[in-house]
C-alpha cells in the first residue's frame, strides 16, 4: 500500500512492520482503557435504560450465586431468552467483582482484543502492512463502537471466536478450529448461522471432507436442540424471538411455509426502506470494497437474511449487537479486496469491470488510502459514540449531575438482599439481587412477546422514576402488541400498589419511593366530591384563584404549600432548592386525555430559566381517570437546581402530545430517549410566586 522513495522512509516502514505487533497491542489497549472509562462512566450517569445490562447482571449474578441462568426481570431461565451457555465460562471473572462495570470492562476488552486475530488474518492473507491498515479500520469503526456502548450482550463475543475461528481455517487446523468453532457456539444460538456456512466456503476452497460436513452437522444440529429445548425453559409455545418473523406465521413450520408460498409478501419486505438503508450503511465505510472480493461474504449470508425477514429497523441493527455476525464477514471480504488490489499478480481481462477498479486505485494508491481514512473517521464522528460521550463528559450542565446524585442516593435507601421493582435506568444500578422486576411489565400487565398475563411477583421496594410513564405514552400506544395493554397500565399500578400493601417512603421531584406496610405514607393525589377548604386541609391554607381552564374540563382554583419533611424528602446534600405545593383542580367534563404538567421557572424579567415535563399525577393517577365533577389535589416536591436562582415565577400548565410522529429510539451515547417529541398547551398556565413558597 506504501510505496516508499527514500532510504529513511522505508527504515520508518520497516520499522513500524518490526514492531507491528507491538503497535497493534497498544493501539487495543488504548481503545480498551478509553471505552471501559465511557461506558463506567454511561453506567454511573444512568445511561443504560435499555433493561439488557440488568438482565445479564442479574444473570451473571445469581450464576455466580448458583442459580444457574436464573433472572426475574422475564420470569423463566435466561437460557429460554438466549441459549449463550458461555455465561459459565465468563462467570469466575464476574466474580472478581459482581458488578456492571465488570460486564462493560469485559465487553470492550472483548471487542477491542478482537482487533488481533483480526491483524492475524491480514497478515496471513496479505501483508503486516495491510494487517495495520485494517486494525486502524476496526478501532475505528463506528458500528463496533456502537455495540460497545449498547447495553451489554454476549454475542460482541462472537467476533472474537469467529476472527480466530477463521485464521485457523486459513491455517488448516481442524482442532483449533474445531475448538473456536464450538465455542463460537456456546455464544449464542444464531452464531450456528454462520458455522453452517463455513462448510459451503470449504467445499467451493475444495477442501475435505471433514472441513465439508463437520461445521454444517455441529450448527444445523445446535439449532435443533436449542429449538426445541427453548420452549421448555420460557413456557412459550416456540422459540421466543419468532416473534420478529410473526408476520410470516406463528410456527417455524408456518414461517417456511409462507416464505415460499408468498413471495411477494417476502419481496416486499425485504426490500423496504429500512433494509435498504440497512445494505448501504453497512457497506459505505468500507467503500463497498467487500464486493471486489464477495466470497467471504458468504460466511454472514443466512444472518443477513436472518436480520432482512425480522422486525428489525437498519438504524437500530448499526447501531447496536446485531450487526457483530455481519462485520465478521464484511471485515475479512475488506482484507481480501485490499490484497486483491495491492498484492495480488494474478492476470485478468482488460476490460473486466472489477480489474478496472483496481487499475484506477493503483493509479493514486496513497489517495484511495487517504479516502478510506477519511470515510472510517467521518463515519465515526457522525454515527459513533465518540464526539456525544466527549460532549457528555465534558459538559457543565451542573443539573443534570444534580439529579444523578439524586438518584444514586435514593438507588442507596434499598438494601441488598431486597426485592425491588424499578424503572429502566435504576435497574442496573439495583441488579446485584436475587429478586428485580421492571416496572413496564408490571405496568403493561403482559410478559415479553406474549399475550399471556404478567403478574408482579411480591415486592419489597418499588422504585419509579415517574419519567417512564411519560416514556411509555411514546413507546406502547402504537405498538400493535402492546397498545391494548398499554391502556390499563395506570389500573395495574394502582392495582399492585393496594394489593401489596405498598406506601410511599419518600418522594423527590419525579422519583417515587415505595415500602411495604408504611405507617406515615406520603400522599401524593387525592381525589374527592366535596371542594376542599382551608379547614378540611387541616389548617392549611389554600390559596385560591380565579379559576383557570388548564385543559378542556378542567380548572385549577388553587394551590397551596406543602411540608417537606426531610425523611420523606430527602436531598442527600444535593444544591437543589424544592418548591413544595399541592395543585388544586376541579373536573368539570368528562376527560379523555392524558394530560401532563410542565413546569416553567422564570426570572424577573419574565424569561423562562428552566423547564421540566412531569407526569400529571406521577402517571399513576393520570387525568383520563378523573371523574366528572370530583376534586383533585395532587402533591408536587419540584426540584429547582440552585444554579438557576433567584428566580421569580413559577408557572404551572398542562400539555397533550402533538399529533406528529414521535418515537424511541437511541441518543449519540446509545440511550434510549424519545424522539420527535413534542407538546402543545391544553388550555391556560398557572403563576405561582417563588419568593414566599421555595424552600432550601
Amino acid at each position: 500500500m506504501l510505496h516508499p522513495k527514500s532510504v529513511n522512509l522505508r527504515k520508518i516502514v520497516r520499522l513500524i512492520e518490526d514492531k507491528s505487533a507491538t503497535i497493534v497491542l497498544s493501539s487495543v489497549a488504548i481503545y480498551i482503557v478509553a471505552f471501559s472509562f465511557i461506558s463506567i462512566w454511561k453506567f454511573f450517569h444512568f445511561g443504560y435504560n435499555a433493561i439488557d445490562l440488568a438482565i445479564f447482571n442479574q444473570v451473571f449474578y445469581n450464576t455466580s450465586m448458583g442459580d444457574l441462568f436464573s433472572m426475574t426481570i422475564h420470569p423463566h431461565s435466561y437460557l429460554g431468552d438466549h441459549f449463550e451457555v458461555i455465561i459459565l465460562l465468563l462467570t469466575p471473572f464476574y466474580m472478581l467483582l459482581r458488578s456492571p462495570v465488570t460486564l462493560l470492562v469485559l465487553q470492550t476488552t472483548v471487542l477491542g482484543f478482537s482487533a488481533w486475530p483480526l491483524f492475524l488474518i491480514a497478515k496471513k492473507i496479505a501483508n503486516t502492512r495491510i494487517g495495520l491498515f485494517i486494525v486502524a479500520i476496526y478501532l475505528l469503526n463506528p458500528f463496533i463502537q456502537n455495540m460497545n456502548l449498547f447495553e451489554f450482550h454476549i454475542l460482541p463475543f462472537a467476533i472474537l471466536t469467529l476472527f480466530f475461528a477463521f485464521y485457523y481455517y486459513l491455517d488448516s487446523r481442524f482442532n483449533l478450529f474445531l475448538l473456536f468453532t464450538f465455542l463460537s457456539l456456546l455464544i449464542r444460538e444464531d452464531v450456528a448461522l454462520v458455522v453452517i456456512m463455513f462448510s459451503f466456503i470449504s467445499l467451493i476452497d475444495k477442501k475435505s471432507k471433514k472441513w465439508i460436513l463437520t461445521p454444517a452437522v455441529i450448527g444445523a444440529g445446535w439449532l435443533a436442540m436449542v429449538f426445541w429445548i427453548s420452549p421448555m425453559l420460557n413456557n412459550y409455545d416456540s422459540y421466543k424471538f419468532l416473534f420478529y418473523y410473526s408476520w410470516l406465521g406463528n410456527s417455524i413450520g408456518e414461517i417456511i411455509q409462507n416464505f415460499f408460498s408468498d413471495p411477494l409478501l417476502v419481496l416486499t419486505h425485504v426490500f423496504s426502506l429500512q433494509n435498504v438503508f440497512l445494505f448501504l450503511a453497512l457497506f459505505l465505510p468500507f467503500l463497498l470494497l467487500p464486493f471486489l472480493k464477495p466470497k467471504h461474504l458468504l460466511l454472514s449470508l443466512l444472518v443477513f437474511i436472518q436480520l432482512l425477514l425480522g422486525s428489525f429497523s437498519g438504524e437500530l441493527t448499526l447501531k447496536t449487537h446485531y450487526s457483530a455476525l455481519l462485520l465478521v464477514s464484511v471485515f475479512i471480504t475488506t482484507i481480501y479486496s485490499l490484497e486483491y488490489l495491492f498484492i495480488s499478480r494474478i492476470k485478468e481481462k482488460p476490460e473486466n469491470f472489477r480489474f478496472r477498479i483496481k487499475s484506477y486505485i493503483l493509479k493514486e494508491p496513497a489517495l484511495f488510502v487517504s479516502v478510506f481514512i477519511a470515510v472510517t473517521v467521518y463515519g465515526t464522528v457522525t454515527f459513533g459514540p465518540i464526539i456525544p460521550a466527549i460532549q457528555a463528559i465534558s459538559s457543565n450542565q451542573k443539573n443534570e449531575s444534580e439529579f444523578t446524585q439524586l438518584k444514586r442516593g435514593y438507588v442507596g435507601l434499598i438494601p441488598d438482599n431486597s426485592s425491588v421493582t424499578t424503572s429502566y435506568d435504576l435497574l442496573p444500578n439495583l441488579s446485584s439481587r436475587k429478586y428485580l422486576y421492571s416496572l413496564h411489565y408490571a405496568f403493561l400487565g403482559k410478559k415479553q412477546y406474549s399475550d399471556n398475563l404478567y403478574t408482579l411477583p411480591p415486592t419489597d421496594y418499588m422504585l419509579i422514576d415517574t419519567k417512564d410513564l411519560l416514556t411509555y405514552q411514546i413507546q406502547f400506544p402504537d405498538d400493535s402488541f402492546y397498545q391494548d395493554a398499554y391502556s390499563n397500565g395506570d389500573d395495574n399500578i394502582r392495582s399492585i400498589l393496594e394489593k401489596q400493601e405498598l406506601g410511599i417512603i419518600s418522594t423527590s421531584d419525579d422519583l417515587l419511593l415505595f415500602g411495604k406496610n408504611v405507617s406515615d405514607p406520603v400522599e401524593i393525589y387525592r381525589s374527592e366530591l366535596e371542594k376542599p377548604t382551608t379547614n378540611s386541609e387541616s389548617g392549611t391554607r389554600i390559596i385560591e384563584q380565579s379559576n383557570p381552564v388548564v385543559a378542556p374540563g378542567i380548572d385549577l382554583f388553587g394551590y397551596s404549600q406543602l411540608p417537606t419533611n426531610p425523611d420523606q424528602h430527602p436531598k442527600f446534600n444535593i444544591p437543589f432548592s424544592v418548591l413544595p405545593v399541592a395543585l388544586y383542580f376541579h373536573v368539570t367534563d368528562n376527560i379523555y386525555e392524558n394530560y401532563q404538567l410542565l413546569l416553567s421557572i422564570k426570572n424577573a424579567q419574565n424569561d423562562i430559566i428552566y423547564e421540566k415535563y412531569y407526569a400529571l399525577g406521577y402517571g399513576i393517577f393520570p387525568s383520563a381517570e378523573w371523574k366528572k365533577d370530583n376534586f383533585i389535589k395532587t402533591n408536587y416536591w419540584f426540584y429547582i437546581p440552585k444554579d438557576i436562582l433567584p428566580a421569580e415565577t413559577a408557572s404551572i400548565s398542562f400539555v397533550k402530545l402533538k399529533d406528529d410522529f414521535q418515537y424511541l429510539g437511541l441518543d449519540g451515547l446509545l440511550t434510549a430517549t424519545m424522539k420527535n417529541v413534542e407538546y402543545e398547551t391544553a388550555g391556560g398556565s398557572f403563576d405561582i410566586p417563588l419568593s414566599s413558597i421555595i424552600t432550601e
